[in-house]
């Protein structure tokens, strides 16, 4: 028999129910309120006091975390207590985040995944002096790739600062005119009866191109407005194109202003306050249509437009640069979990 033995999770953890957390909500609350994403709020109680680690229910479920204190975790997550004769909890955590979470959540717009799907993996289960070892060496090592990951985040945070200011800056000193009698506003259009991998003309969602079509909506300037979902990320587009029903798109009138121009102001607007306040924000082209654009002549806007293409050009750069790297160190993150877990690497 190898060190390693392979044990049912089932045999290593007991699992509870994260719960509605209203009656003991609290923002001055002694105990942190978990969510998917981290903590989140606060409570007057706690469900569990000790280490855990924090399973998606439905949703996000492919982030587990771990805990070790006195918390609360909300009604879409699961808390797994690991038996301590048996496991260590930081190990286990470890195991967790190498899971392939998309072969037991069911392929929904919801995904899901039941706490008898996780109990029914196999955790490979060296003795416990291994796995504290194992935990220690990944601590040290994952702290370091955080911290470089952290040190990216804010450098992407201080350019997308600066590119705002300098947008902004030179986007001040004309008359406003609403929006509505500048662009002509359309809405995207479910794209499954035109999706081929060799289509000819790119579809767009909140995040960019990301798919083909064999056919287009439209041909030429247009600056597309996410619907619901992402909505502060709008797109600027030159070509024949379809963008998803979750997308509008506004075609600029040629006499009165130029498409780079609207692109650069849209990317000014303060989207959270013409949004819903909901779990799914949204917006409509009316919300949209009402705001009001600063708008010099059509030889200032393309003055304007150039001046930001150049200024902005090079600090997108580095945005790409950093967040490239910034997904390599992740990707290196999660390898070496996997090769420590998994006994490929020998620590």
């Amino acid at each position: 028999m190898s060190e390693k033995n392979f044990v049912k999770l089932a045999h290593l953890v007991r699992f509870g129910n994260g719960q509605d957390w209203k009656r003991v909500e609290d923002p001055n609350g002694e105990f942190p309120v978990y969510g998917s994403g981290g903590e989140f709020g606060r409570a007057t109680d706690f469900l569990h006091d000790g280490e855990a680690v924090l399973f998606g229910r439905k949703g996000t479920v492919d982030r587990p975390l771990y805990v070790n204190e006195k918390f609360w975790t909300v009604d879409t997550m699961y808390y797994a207590v690991p038996h301590k004769n048996r496991c260590i909890g930081k190990y286990l955590y470890y195991w967790a985040t190498t899971i392939p979470f998309k072969t037991i959540s069911t392929n929904t717009a919801l995904p899901s995944v039941t706490a008898m799907d996780l109990s029914q993996l196999y955790v490979p289960l060296p003795p416990l002096q291994t796995q504290q070892r194992i935990a220690d060496y990944l601590d040290r090592e994952t702290a370091e790739i955080d911290a470089a990951v952290a040190d990216l985040d804010r450098y992407v945070e201080l350019l997308e600062k600066r590119r705002s200011m300098i947008t902004s800056d030179a986007l001040t000193g004309a008359d406003s005119v609403k929006l509505a009698h500048l662009v002509r506003f359309r809405n995207g259009q479910d794209w499954k009866d035109v999706a081929t991998p060799d289509g000819e003309f790119p579809v767009y969602g909140s995040g960019g191109e990301f798919g083909r079509a064999s056919n287009f909506l439209h041909d030429g300037e247009a600056i597309l407005f996410g619907r619901k979902g992402t909505v502060d990320r709008p797109i600027y587009v030159d070509e024949k194109f379809w963008t998803v029903d979750t997308m509008y798109y506004a075609v600029p009138n040629k006499d009165k202003c130029l498409g780079k121009y609207i692109f650069y102001w849209a990317t000014t607007i303060p989207f959270e306050t013409i949004t819903t306040n909901t779990a799914l924000p949204s917006v409509t082209s009316m919300d949209l249509s009402q705001l009001y654009v600063p708008l010099p002549p059509l030889e200032s806007q393309q003055r304007i437009a150039d001046y930001l293409d150049r200024e902005t050009a090079e600090t997108d750069s580095l945005i790409a640069d950093s967040t490239k790297l910034r997904d390599l160190l992740l990707k290196r993150r999660s390898v070496l979990i996997t090769e420590v877990v998994t006994g490929r690497k020998q620590v």
